[in-house]
């Protein structure tokens, strides 16, 4: 499962960096908030009712990240149309 999520979060992560939503700090990678972000669900033992909320909280108190600009609401629109394919 964790791969799979590793999937969507790469996909996401690089979708709003690429339109400008998401904000990287200096010398901060997509592969490395990714792994950051696996390790804020691991803390909470695997639970992912709120995966929207969850990603843009760990999202906002990530050193890799300068800002982000947009909502949980719209991050959980993004997340039910990312791919795996």
């Amino acid at each position: 499962m964790a791969g799979h999520i590793s999937i969507i979060l790469m996909r996401l992560l690089d979708e709003l960096v690429e339109e400008g939503v998401l904000e990287l700090a200096a010398g901060a990678t997509v592969p490395a908030l990714v792994d950051e972000l696996l390790a804020a669900f691991a803390a909470q033992s695997g639970r992912f009712a709120q995966f929207g909320r969850t990603v843009s909280a760990a999202l906002i108190a990530s050193p890799l990240v300068e800002e982000l600009y947009e909502s949980d609401a719209d991050l959980a629109q993004r997340l039910n149309h990312i791919s795996l394919r």
